[in-house]
């Protein structure tokens, strides 16, 4: 997640995004979006993530750790106003994480059938043990 807001706070100071917000008639929060311009995108987005890009791998290449910390959190900081209403909306709007449960082929009685899993942890540990994936 730290990943991503880092990835939108660098689109949005190289102004390929921008952040709209949806307010009530009282001036309430009620909504927030992050729009992408498709237009730059398709003319300076190359650009953008090549600088992006480079500043990562440099920092990399070079073992600089200090300096890469540095330039992570610098990235990944949020933004002037995002740590007030804003983030308490993205809070109380947080879904639960998805669940990916893959379904089992068994054969039964010389036909083999597709075996599936409700979408649970119960259900994943179960697709595991009878694949016996240890």
């Amino acid at each position: 997640m730290q990943v991503r807001m880092g990835i939108n706070n660098f689109f949005i100071k190289e102004g390929l995004a921008t952040l709209e917000e949806i307010r009530d008639k009282d001036g309430k929060l009620v909504d927030a979006y992050i729009h992408v311009d498709r237009q730059k995108i398709l003319t300076v987005g190359q650009q953008v993530m090549a600088k992006l890009l480079l500043e990562l791998q440099v920092r990399k290449s070079t073992a600089d750790g200090e300096g890469a910390r540095e330039y992570y959190t610098k990235l990944t900081d949020p933004l002037p106003g995002w740590d007030g209403e804003l983030r308490d909306l993205v809070i109380a709007k947080k879904q639960p994480r998805k669940i990916f449960v893959q379904p089992n082929l068994v054969v039964a009685d010389g036909d083999v059938e597709l075996k599936e899993y409700e979408l649970s942890p119960a259900g994943a540990i179960q697709s595991f043990v009878e694949r016996e994936i240890f």
